[in-house]
């Protein structure tokens, strides 16, 4: 990630902390330009262009609520059409389009601060991820400082990968997340788990806390045995995006603990 990149959206993070509203449901003009590009882009490269653009019309025939039957990428650029419409005509592109213009959307939606994502062939509403509030955005909106900062770059780096539909990856970013956060914090050690037993020694982790830690372990080591298993010809894994969920959300949830103002002493576990 570019550093322009990652200090735009820790701005974004902090702007929101302040109590700015960013997210929206509604696709706004700079969405619509870069989505408009995208479909565009997608249509020149497409080798079965005219029965994509035949099965998203199919679609919108039997929607007899909307005036425009025929879907166009200049539609995405008019902020003050119907929000319902511009979303379902998204929704109909990244469906037949394919999943290299889901990804790419998706990092668009995001950047705009749309509050909608592809999941799948299915386009998603997230205003309601009470999990994105409670525990990614705070881990993005930790104060700078040395110990926090190489801890933020590797987790942005697992929300990415999350986007790009790469979860093995993600789960492997979000273990050196972990890492960063503890060397951050003075713990040594060569590995993730060297340094969860020195950040115990340190009291900075309690007793309640083994367990999340070892789950953290174990799925990283699961996805890096995968990968060695099937070579470099086969480095995916079985990793799906809900296990990358489940570790980025209890990962944030660890850094935000460490982040805390007082160590959580093992007497007190």
């Amino acid at each position: 990630m570019l550093p322009s990149e990652r200090q735009r959206r820790l701005d974004l993070a902090r702007r929101e902390d302040a109590g700015e509203i960013l997210w929206t449901g509604r696709l706004n003009t700079g969405a619509g330009w870069d989505l408009d590009r995208l479909w565009r882009r997608a249509r020149q490269q497409a080798e079965n262009r005219k029965a994509i653009e035949k099965a998203i019309k199919a679609e919108f025939s039997e929607l007899s609520q909307y005036q425009y039957k025929t879907p166009d990428p200049h539609q995405l650029k008019r902020a003050k059409a119907d929000p319902e419409y511009l979303i379902d005509v998204l929704a109909a592109v990244g469906k037949h389009y394919g999943e290299t213009f889901r990804i790419d959307a998706n990092d668009i939606l995001r950047r705009h601060r749309i509050s909608w994502s592809f999941v799948g062939e299915e386009l998603i509403s997230r205003r309601s991820d009470e999990l994105q509030d409670a525990v990614v955005n705070r881990v993005l909106k930790l104060p700078i400082s040395a110990g926090h900062n190489a801890a933020q770059e590797a987790y942005l780096e697992a929300l990415d990968l999350i986007e790009h539909d790469k979860p093995a990856a993600a789960i492997t970013e979000s273990g050196t997340a972990l890492e960063n956060m503890l060397a951050g914090l003075g713990c040594k050690g060569n590995a993730l788990g060297p340094k969860v037993r020195d950040a115990k020694a340190k009291g900075l982790l309690g007793g309640a806390d083994e367990k999340l830690t070892n789950a953290v372990m174990n799925i990283c080591d699961w996805v890096s045995a995968e990968r060695s298993t099937r070579g470099n010809a086969h480095p995916g894994s079985n990793a799906t995006i809900d296990d990358a969920w489940l570790i980025v959300h209890v990962v944030g949830a660890l850094i935000i603990r460490l982040a805390g103002p007082s160590p959580r002493s093992t007497g007190r576990a």
